[in-house]
C-alpha cells in the first residue's frame, strides 16, 4: 500500500496533484507573536487532488523544525496540565513524567463533543489562546473565514488507528476544518459521502503538515489506518504523533 500513498513532499511526480494559487496575505502573521513558528508563507505550497473530494487542501511543512517540536511538547505536556479544569479526556490526566507512556488518546476543549450522542455540549470552555492565534495566523494568510470554537487533540502511538468516520456534528458545515500534524508520519485515507464510496485516496501526513477539509471533503469519510514509528525509536506505548483538529461549530 505504501507505494500507492500520495506524498506531497514529492508533489511534482503526480499528474493528479494540483497546486492551488492563493493570494497570500502575510501582514497579520508577521505581526503575530507566533510568526517565528512558521516557515515564510510565501514558500507555502497548497495542493489539492483531482481524484479526491473537492475542497481537500494539503499544505506541507508549514512550521519550522524547532517550532514543530515546541508544539508537540506543548500539546503533550503544557496544555493538558494548564487547562486540566477545562479539558475533557478519555482518562484522568497523569503527571508530566507519566503522560508520555500513558493511555491518553484524546482531549477536547471549547465546545465539548459528546462521543455517545454525537452532539456538542451547550456549555463552551475557553480554547487555549495560542491555539486560537495559530488558527488566526493560518486563516489570515489563506483568507479563510473561520472561527475556532471547538478542538480535539488526538494522541497516537505507532500502533494507533482511527476508524472511518465523518465529522458531521457541527452545525456549520460550510466553515473549513483545520487539522495540524506533529510528530510521526501517518497515512490518511479520504473517500466520499458514503462509507464504501470510491475512490478512497491514501495520502501521507508528515510532521508540520496542515490539512484543510472544506466543501465536499468537509463531510467525506476519512480514517488513519497507519502511524509510522519515528526516528526517536519510540515504543508502541508512547505517543509518537499528535493531531490538533479545530472546528467551527456554529
Amino acid at each position: 500500500m505504501a507505494n500507492d500513498v500520495i506524498d506531497f513532499d514529492k508533489a511534482d511526480k503526480y499528474s493528479f496533484v494540483k497546486k492551488v494559487n492563493f493570494d497570500i496575505q502575510c501582514e497579520y502573521l508577521f505581526n503575530s507573536p507566533l510568526h517565528s513558528d512558521f516557515v515564510d508563507p510565501k514558500q507555502w505550497k497548497v495542493y489539492t487532488l483531482e481524484n479526491g473530494p473537492k475542497g481537500l487542501l494539503v499544505i506541507p511543512r508549514i512550521f519550522t523544525r524547532q517550532s514543530s517540536e515546541k508544539w508537540f511538547h506543548k500539546l503533550l505536556y503544557t496544555i493538558p496540565n494548564k487547562y486540566t479544569s477545562q479539558l475533557k479526556s478519555n482518562i484522568a490526566l497523569p503527571c508530566d513524567e507519566e503522560r508520555e507512556t500513558s493511555n491518553l488518546r484524546w482531549i477536547t476543549f471549547g465546545y465539548h463533543h459528546n462521543w455517545d450522542t454525537k452532539v456538542y455540549d451547550e456549555h463552551k470552555d475557553d480554547i487555549p489562546e495560542d491555539i486560537v492565534e495559530l488558527c488566526r495566523c493560518v486563516c489570515s494568510v489563506l483568507q479563510l473565514h473561520f472561527v475556532a470554537e471547538a478542538g480535539i487533540i488526538n494522541y497516537y502511538t505507532n500502533k494507533s488507528t482511527l476508524s472511518p468516520h465523518v465529522d458531521h456534528s457541527e452545525i456549520n458545515h460550510n466553515a473549513p476544518l483545520l487539522s495540524f500534524s506533529f510528530g510521526s508520519a501517518a497515512i490518511f485515507l479520504i473517500g466520499g459521502r458514503e462509507r464504501y464510496s470510491s475512490p478512497i485516496v491514501p495520502i501521507y501526513l508528515h510532521n508540520s503538515d496542515l490539512l484543510i477539509m472544506s466543501e465536499e471533503s468537509r463531510l467525506s469519510f476519512h480514517a488513519i489506518p497507519k502511524v509510522f514509528a519515528n526516528n526517536n525509536d519510540y515504543s508502541g506505548k508512547k505517543i509518537t504523533r499528535i493531531n490538533l483538529n479545530i472546528r467551527q461549530v456554529y
